[in-house]
């Protein structure tokens, strides 16, 4: 395919993580293809040299590395991995996540709780807070958090937990957007909606209304991945950014 335009991220380092499918892995593809190097992390190994294959196939340097973003100890190792790997750290797409329990609260046990938030929510705090330490020391750098639409005000409430851990990584994306706006640090998020991923084809079909009968493939918003990974704080920062919604203004020209 020939291009019409450079690459756009020719020279930045993207961590992504969550990187092995889904989301994840269409947002790694499309950061190969405009030219990023990629540190990729997840829980399954084999699926990560999967994606870090196709990147090298488009000319991109990948490196895989097994983690568990709810711990610290692994969330360290990765960064690490990356500074010694490639010497920086330009991007952080914090996409790792789960899906969390259905139900009423009367239903949620403790621990169902405990591991969706530990997972969607302090894991993005845990891998930002690892990989703005070097940010900081070059002041610049963009982190692109992961959110859903379950994190505004809806009138249905898939899974509590869920729903309270978007919640808060949209708390998480304005606060860390003001903290780091003086370091010259970008942070916003990204509600990709209902896309046809692992996590949204284990939705028993009663919950499959609306949006959710017409899920989307993932590659569509790697497109606005990269847009926001262009971002700067003179740009936008601190922001959250429906695709949906941007698909159709980007339509309407």
């Amino acid at each position: 395919m020939t291009r019409q335009e450079p690459p756009k991220l020719t020279g930045k380092v993207a961590l992504i993580t969550g990187g092995g499918r889904g989301i994840g892995k269409a947002i790694a593809l499309r950061f190969a293809q405009e030219g990023a190097a990629l540190v990729l992390c997840g829980r399954t190994v084999t699926a990560l040299e999967e994606v870090c294959h196709a990147a090298h196939q488009l000319g991109s340097a990948a490196v895989p590395v097994q983690a568990d973003v709810s711990r610290e100890s692994d969330v360290e190792r990765v960064r690490d991995t990356a500074l010694h790997v490639f010497g920086q750290i330009d991007i952080l797409v914090n996409n790792a996540g789960v899906a969390g329990p259905l139900g009423l609260i009367t239903a949620i046990s403790t621990q169902a709780w405990e591991d969706t938030l530990r997972i969607n929510l302090t894991g993005m705090f845990l891998c930002a807070r690892e990989v703005l330490k070097p940010m900081m020391a070059r002041r610049t750098g963009n982190i692109i958090n992961l959110s859903s639409g379950a994190g505004v005000k809806t009138a249905r409430v898939r899974s509590l937990p869920y729903g309270i851990s978007k919640w808060g990584v949209e708390g998480l994306t304005y606060a860390l957007a003001v903290q780091m706006h003086p370091y010259g640090i970008c942070v916003n998020a990204l509600r990709p909606g209902p896309h046809d991923t692992g996590m949204h084809q284990e939705t028993p079909p009663e919950w499959r209304t609306g949006a959710w009968q017409h899920l989307r493939p993932p590659n569509g918003v790697s497109t606005l991945a990269v847009e926001l990974a262009l971002h700067t704080v003179d740009t936008m920062t601190g922001e959250a950014i429906d695709f949906v919604t941007w698909e159709q203004q980007a339509r309407q020209g």
